[in-house]
């Protein structure tokens, strides 16, 4: 301050005055930037430099401050007020890496989540693991309820029963259930080889083929049986019996009077042979034994 006449002027930092200037007030001016600076100093120290540095506080943002990184604003963290929020909203992965990652509920007291490097994942339902990853594939504890197809990827592999301790007093071959297939299948009725002018009304055939088991049926309605002649056979099974003996049913109509089918098959074959129980003899049943209306049923099971 300084006193020009009856008036009085206060002095702050770089200032032209003019008059008088007492010692006292510029003793006072002189102290009071002093302070000013020492105070913007220590402000100046407090603060965190924009190249980086060290904070030994918290930072606290109000609800729906958002936190922002990368040039672009691609990464954002905040709470709205009643959820909290991270967001990627860049180009590239978000990730969180760790050799070790656990995902808990908010007083850490239960798991979601557990992942190990070269390791484990685990999922957790109500602090109960369900889904474990191995080395040899996913372990899932209680039931697992597929709403699509449970489809087998590889040839030769299924599902394994062999947890379950045989019941029966054979011995055990393999446990895995490999296959399952339905289909249909061509039949076709032979004399001597051939079908020469041999027309159906009726010509089906349908399968089931569970593991190694073939279960089959066979329709056969003629309209004209042909011309060829020689002993009858079935061609068309849709897969290659490996036992020469199987299990037949069948029925016929519109065939010699008096004869009892007999059907049976080669091993490694895809024909089913018919045959006549002739007075408790088999004999092979030939052209002559059907008419062009002869009606042929077969099911049977064989393995493959």
């Amino acid at each position: 301050m300084y006193n020009s006449g009856n008036s009085s002027k206060n002095v702050r930092g770089s200032e032209i005055i003019d008059g008088t200037v007492e010692a006292a007030d510029l003793a006072t001016a002189v102290n009071n930037d002093i302070a000013d600076g020492v105070a913007g100093k220590a402000t100046a120290d407090l603060a965190l430099p924009k190249a980086g540095g060290t904070m030994t506080g918290a930072i606290s943002l109000e609800d729906a401050v958002k936190a922002f990184f990368g040039d672009g604003n691609d990464l954002q963290i905040y709470h709205s007020g009643t959820e909290s929020f991270i967001v990627d909203a860049g180009t590239g992965n978000l990730n969180i890496q760790a050799d070790s990652l656990s995902l808990l509920n908010a007083v850490g007291s239960e798991y979601y989540a557990r992942f190990y490097t070269n390791g484990a994942a685990n999922l957790y339902h109500n602090g109960n693991k369900k889904i474990n990853t191995s080395g040899t594939g996913v372990e899932v504890t209680g039931n697992a309820t597929v709403t699509g197809n449970l489809v087998i990827g590889t040839s030769g592999k299924g599902i394994d029963f062999s947890a379950a301790t045989p019941d029966g007093t054979g011995s055990t071959g393999s446990e895995v259930l490999d296959d399952y297939e339905e289909g249909t299948f061509t039949p076709a009725l032979l004399f001597g080889g051939a079908s020469v002018g041999m027309t159906y009304s009726t010509q089906t055939g349908t399968y089931t083929k569970i593991g190694d088991t073939v279960h089959f049926q066979i329709v056969i309605r003629l309209s004209a049986k042909g011309t060829s002649v020689g002993n009858a056979t079935i061609t068309g099974l849709p897969f290659s019996t490996t036992l020469p003996d199987n299990a037949w049913s069948t029925y016929w109509t519109n065939v010699g009077t008096g004869l009892e089918p007999m059907f049976s098959s080669n091993a490694s074959s895809t024909v089913v042979y018919l045959f006549l129980n002739v007075s408790g003899s088999s004999a092979n049943s030939a052209n002559t034994t059907y008419t062009d209306t002869s009606r042929i049923a077969v099911s049977g099971t064989y393995k493959t």
